[in-house]
């Protein structure tokens, strides 16, 4: 019985990071298409270091944050890294969309918002098969 609800709620919080993930991509999207019609265009070369640094900083911490997630044990701290994870990738994103606003950089702006995408794509981090639950069957 203690197994099904394990699983249960596995199955739940992987559901759940599904949604999350399907939310930042949606997310986004949305900040794409009005980088894309609102922003004003931009010479790609003046892009401020400080967003470049920022970008940077908040992918690697996304990529950090999954593989952390694929080889944690812990099955709570498992979801809570590959949901960080997602976040951090939809920073990247909305990174770019302050860029394309606040420094007139839409190209630059859009790059960010596909670099954070690319990050959020990856499928959060599957729970890992029972195999010693199979054995004592």
């Amino acid at each position: 019985m203690r197994e099904a609800d394990a699983g249960s709620r596995e199955a739940a919080r992987h559901k759940t990071l599904r949604r999350v993930q399907q939310s930042v991509l949606g997310t986004l999207a949305v900040c794409a298409l009005v980088i894309a019609f609102a922003a004003d265009a931009g010479d790609l070369g003046n892009t401020d270091r400080r967003f470049t640094l920022g970008a940077l900083a908040l992918g690697m911490g996304s990529i950090l944050a999954r593989r952390q997630a694929i080889a944690s044990t812990d099955r709570g701290l498992r979801v809570w890294l590959a949901g960080a994870s997602l976040l951090l990738a939809e920073a990247v994103g909305l990174l770019g969309l302050g860029l394309a606003f606040m420094q007139d950089q839409r190209d630059a702006g859009l790059l960010y918002v596909l670099g954070g995408a690319l990050l959020a794509l990856r499928a959060p981090a599957a729970p890992p098969a029972r195999a010693h639950t199979r054995a004592h069957s």
